[in-house]
């Protein structure tokens, strides 16, 4: 990997950071260095959340998923893993088990009785 994508991934990984940081707090940040393969640092720090941050011209989604997970387990980390993935010039994406979609939708909009329409 040239130097160039070096710094676009860093940049795409602190713009994440930056963007999880109202949600998660000051504690979210993008973990610095390098990593390499078998690394168990995720690329975005934070709280509940492990993060894998992919940028490019077609960012493989699923390994992105698994590298994340394979990390998560190597630490022996209890976080929910997510792939937060960015293809050149468009919106990033973010993809996760829907199992664990599941659960913070229950947290997020729990069921009051009054169901809407």
């Amino acid at each position: 990997m040239g130097k160039a994508q070096r710094e676009k991934g860093a940049r795409f990984e602190r713009f994440v950071a930056n963007e999880l940081k109202p949600v998660f707090g000051e504690r979210t940040i993008r973990s610095s260095g390098q990593c390499f393969s078998g690394d168990t640092r995720a690329d975005v720090d934070c709280p509940k959340l492990w993060v894998e941050c992919k940028v490019g011209k077609r960012p493989n989604i699923k390994a992105a998923l698994e590298q994340a997970e394979a990390a998560r387990d190597a630490s022996g980390a209890s976080k929910v893993c997510v792939a937060v993935c960015k293809w050149d010039r468009e919106k990033p994406t973010i993809t996760m088990r829907l199992e664990d979609f599941v659960e913070i939708a229950k947290k997020a909009f729990p069921l009051d009785g009054k169901e809407e329409a």
